[in-house]
């Protein structure tokens, strides 16, 4: 049994972005909070804790940098902390900011477009909709250099799934099962039908 932990993206940089901002508030400073920052108090917990530990010391700091791994340790300790009280075990957590360091990401873009799965349009890497029985066309890789969501997915399941493997995928909102169900074909791989629907958010909460 295996989790996926979304530990990657601009929500990892909004995630960031937000503790720095509240870290900078406990210290006094007037800060323009993030338009789209997380407002949970437990952004401003983990501000504190910073305070505490670092004084003024990271005033200075890039939010991508400590802030956001601060952040994400405390939220992932909170998410075991979770499991344990419902008695639900897992035997392995999957980083999803893994599938970007091991190159995974990059190798399944360069199979999509060798298997003329993808193709630029307006400065974005698009999925092809059709051959996969799709009613559109799906972004990959929007103008701005940022990956869509379905981009690591289909790198994800790409990973897990083999000639001899077995692999129940579950997601949630707003992820849907038509989707989800993207995820593999790409890559060659089959897909069951009866995937259900849930997935795990580092920061669902806002």
């Amino acid at each position: 049994r295996e989790y996926y932990f979304n530990n990657a993206g601009k929500q990892m940089k909004m995630l960031g972005e937000s503790v720095k901002a509240r870290y900078l508030e406990q210290l006094g400073d007037a800060v323009a909070f993030p338009e789209d920052g997380y407002q949970g108090a437990y952004i401003r917990d983990i501000a504190a804790t910073l305070v505490q530990e670092h004084k003024e010391s990271l005033r200075g700091a890039a939010a991508s940098g400590l802030f956001k791994d601060a952040a994400e340790r405390a939220i992932f300790a909170d998410i075991e902390a979770t499991l344990r009280r419902m008695g639900i075990h897992f035997d392995v957590y999957f980083n999803e900011d893994s599938l970007y360091k091991d190159g995974e990401v990059e190798r399944t873009i360069t199979e999509l477009y060798e298997r003329e799965l993808a193709f630029d349009h307006d400065g974005a890497k698009w999925l092809r909709g059709e051959p996969l029985g799709l009613d559109k066309d799906r972004v990959l890789v929007k103008s701005s250099g940022e990956p869509a969501y379905r981009l690591p997915d289909i790198a994800y399941h790409k990973n897990k799934f083999n000639p001899v493997s077995t692999c129940s995928s579950t997601c949630s909102v707003p992820i849907t099962l038509p989707s989800t169900k993207t995820c593999a074909p790409p890559c060659g791989l089959s897909v069951s039908t009866s995937i259900s629907s849930r997935r795990s958010s580092i920061s669902s909460s806002r």
